[in-house]
């Protein structure tokens, strides 16, 4: 089981420190053209056990006076034409992957390059009304919004596509928030998995008891007080209610040797304690 305890959070990357190795979610910022309303060529990209790739990088901006403006800043990966399933299955599975990106802009428009623009334009808005009322100038300028999403491709083997997509939000609060969802599909039908249709049937309790109890072992001391208590409890009597919600709720992963567990921050443990995960090796179920 991987121990991503460690965890370092930067303005434009993040790593999570794992027993046996790192993994980075893109932030590849520098040399992105923030020229309005453009997107960049698409780049092709190493190709992996069973799909190749192209990465998606689009950008916005939008100038506010006094400040450092507004900018979304998208990088995503979409799979090659001459790659892999039939050209129904992937244009599902590419739209699959556009339509998660759209959720972190938080807008109603039913395409992404519009989610982009109405995101940036609503951000100038909000800028605009908080510069409005500041009263100093070097305050005004350090304030600069930014939506930044990036991934990270977990599994691209024995029909499974893993990819990890994670969104670093800085709107002026105390800190950044980075917001991170997974997508695992079938490649051979489009259908994006479920955590029940992962696990072996009649072992959702057993599979709960480890990942649960990793969490009790390994990160008690940062777990929020209640969950803390919830999942001691669980541990102690694994009934259905719980095991189901759990099932259900869960941000999941895959990779060729584990199911991993994925918690944002706040989820369990407040936003110092970082994301947590737990890998649950695949020869243990």
């Amino acid at each position: 089981m991987k121990n991503l305890n460690g965890i370092v959070v930067g303005l434009a990357v993040l790593v999570v420190l794992a027993s046996g190795g790192y993994f980075l979610y893109r932030w590849d910022v520098d040399g992105i053209s923030t020229a309005d309303s453009e997107d960049s060529d698409t780049v092709t990209v190493a190709a992996g056990k069973d799909l190749a790739f192209r990465e998606v990088t689009q950008t916005r901006h939008e100038d506010v006076r006094g400040t450092g403006g507004c900018d979304v800043k998208l990088l995503y990966p979409q799979i090659e034409d001459s790659s892999g399933p039939s050209t129904e299955i992937r244009d599902s599975l590419n739209a699959q992957i556009a339509e998660a990106v759209k959720e972190f802009l938080v807008t109603d428009d039913e395409d992404l390059d519009h989610a982009a623009t109405s995101f940036v334009s609503s951000c100038k808005a909000d800028l605009t009304d908080l510069v409005a009322q500041m009263d100093d100038p070097i305050t005004s300028a350090q304030e600069a919004w930014t939506s930044e999403v990036g991934y990270d491709i977990k599994q691209n083997a024995n029909d499974i596509l893993s990819i990890g997509l994670s969104n670093y939000l800085n709107q002026g609060g105390a800190h950044p928030n980075i917001t991170q969802l997974f997508l695992n599909f079938d490649v051979k039908t489009g259908k994006q998995l479920t955590l029940r249709d992962v696990l072996p049937a009649g072992r959702w309790a057993d599979f709960e008891v480890k990942e649960k109890q990793w969490l009790i072992d390994h990160q008690s001391d940062v777990l929020f007080e209640e969950s803390l208590s919830e999942f001691k409890a669980y541990v102690l009597n694994p009934t259905d209610g719980p095991t189901d919600q759990y099932i259900d709720d869960a941000i999941f992963y895959l990779t060729p040797d584990a199911i991993g567990i994925f918690y944002n921050p706040y989820a369990i443990a407040p936003y110092v304690a970082g994301p947590i995960a737990v890998e649950i090796p695949r020869s243990e179920l």
